[in-house]
């Protein structure tokens, strides 16, 4: 980071939106030190409050997550329900909410997903309701946007579990979700 200027005002709205650790680290490429020395400088400036501060690395490093994030072991297609001809992949996912790369959205945007069962067919195919939490355009990866569910019926929950069970391996705290 020495040396470089950041877009403060983005790096505020990220850490607002409830962006994780790994993913500022890794978009604005800063280390744990730099991010906690950031966030520290912001909360006594009154730019973020006490819930976005943390007040040294280990603590940074704790997510606000409380559901376990999952990583797909194989490619896994998202599709929107309203338009399959718009399909993107899932980075990581969890019992609630998922990370999309190659579908936009923008935060706030509430969208119905389809998630097909190929090549598998571990689970049947489900659909669910989810929001827009945050997005991003990343140059050789097209968009990246994490979304929370909103609403998803009891048979495709179960789905949901088993392609988490069956498909994907538990995410590693401070790495990114995709290459």
């Amino acid at each position: 980071m020495s040396g470089k200027r950041l877009p403060l005002g983005r790096v505020i709205a990220d850490i607002q939106a409830g962006i994780g650790n790994a993913l500022l680290m890794q978009k604005y490429e800063l280390s744990l030190a730099e991010l906690a020395q950031i966030r520290q400088k912001l909360a006594t400036a009154r730019c973020i409050g006490n819930r976005e501060t943390a007040s040294g690395p280990v603590e940074l490093c704790k997510e606000r997550r409380t559901v376990p994030r999952h990583q797909p072991v194989i490619g896994i297609k998202i599709y929107d329900a309203e338009d399959p001809r718009v399909a993107g992949s899932i980075n990581d996912v969890s019992t609630h909410g998922v990370q999309v790369a190659g579908i936009s959205a923008r935060p706030g945007e509430v969208r119905t997903f389809a998630v097909h069962s190929a090549p598998f067919e571990v689970h049947e195919v489900f659909v669910f309701k989810a929001e827009c939490r945050w997005s991003r355009f990343q140059v050789f990866h097209d968009w990246i946007a994490g979304f929370v569910l909103l609403d998803i019926s009891d048979d495709d929950s179960r789905e949901l579990d088993k392609l988490i069970t069956y498909l994907t391996v538990p995410a590693i705290s401070g790495l990114p979700a995709h290459a």
